[in-house]
Parts: structure tokens; C-alpha cells; sequence
């Protein structure tokens, strides 16, 4: 047999797609444009979620009202689930890993349907993803680079000067020559 009668053509419009979900930090799986366009998904769907060993999810795509499936709900031209209470449940702590899921259509039917598989990826979330802890805010702007003021920050005119006094800064002009004047 030779080399070509071997071959199998890929399905490249399929291969190519970037379709991913994202865990957010208020418990929603949030799918991409290009998720919905590859599981055909429409308001009129919803989502059957399988579980895997290894952290991975199957999904199968069901009609409204499913009492097996999660309700599809729309933001934009985005699509999500309430996944907070399956986090929870599992012990995956959300609020602070990135939680990512690589989309794929498989060529299996599951119950006749198509199956999708979610490659699950877990990250770190950056410092400014995270929730508010004790009071204070994780991940604040960085304003030590002279290039990028303080929103509130603006340099004095030539011939003022900043005066702090540990609760509001002001700016004074000085007038005959006393730079101590407000």
C-alpha cells in the first residue's frame, strides 16, 4: 500500500479554532465567541457538563430546559453557565487560579450527541484578577514608573510646589518669594 492511500485529510476549519472557556472569579465557565460557534450554541441550548478523573470536562449540547443541563445564559456575544456551586463542591479554588479550558470536538457521539472535550489548564491569576483581602486591594497599580502617573497625579506648574500633609496634597503658588504660603 503506499504512502498517500494512508492519508487522512484534517478538517482544518475545525483544527483551527482557538475555542475556550474560562473559569471566572465569581464562579461562571464563560465561553468564547469561537466555543459557541464550534458547539453551535444558541439561546435556545443548553449545556450538559460531564466530569473526568484528570480535571477535564465533557459536554454535550441539549435543548432549553434540560433538567440534566445547565442553563446557557448570554452576556454580549458571549455564552456562560453558573458553575460556582460544581467549584465549590470540588474544592477548586477558583478565586485565585486561572482555570482554562481548551475546547475540542471529538468524533464521538455520547446519548447521540456530539462530544466536546475541555482541556482543563490551571494558571496563576495575575495579582490585579484577584479579590479584595482584608480591607485591601491586591494587585494596586504600580505608579513607580515616571512615565505612568497616578490618575490624580498632576505636576505642579513651574514655580509651585506640592505640600503634603498626610491627608491631602496641595499646590501653592509662592508669593513674594515665601514658598511656606498655601
Amino acid at each position: 500500500m503506499n504512502f498517500g492511500a494512508t492519508l487522512t485529510r484534517l478538517d482544518a476549519a475545525r483544527l483551527q479554532q482557538t475555542a475556550r472557556a474560562t473559569i471566572q472569579s465569581n464562579g461562571r465557565l464563560s465561553l468564547s465567541v469561537e466555543a459557541g460557534r464550534l458547539m453551535d450554541l444558541t439561546e435556545n441550548a443548553s449545556l450538559i457538563v460531564f466530569s473526568a478523573e484528570n480535571g477535564d470536562l465533557g459536554a454535550t449540547v441539549s435543548a432549553k430546559g434540560d433538567p440534566q443541563a445547565f442553563e446557557l445564559k448570554k452576556a454580549g456575544a458571549y455564552f456562560y453557565i453558573s458553575f460556582k456551586n460544581y467549584l465549590q463542591e470540588m474544592g477548586i479554588n477558583y478565586k485565585t487560579q486561572r482555570i482554562l479550558y481548551d475546547i475540542t470536538q471529538l468524533d464521538e457521539k455520547l446519548d447521540g450527541r456530539t462530544l466536546f472535550r475541555f482541556a482543563r489548564r490551571v494558571l496563576p491569576r495575575e495579582a490585579s484578577e484577584l479579590p479584595l483581602s482584608n480591607g485591601t486591594a491586591t494587585g494596586e497599580p504600580n505608579f513607580d514608573d515616571e512615565e505612568t502617573p497616578a490618575p490624580c497625579d498632576e505636576a505642579p506648574a513651574e514655580g509651585q510646589s506640592v505640600q503634603n500633609d498626610g491627608n491631602d496634597a496641595a499646590v501653592s503658588t509662592p508669593s513674594n518669594g515665601n514658598e511656606n504660603e498655601r
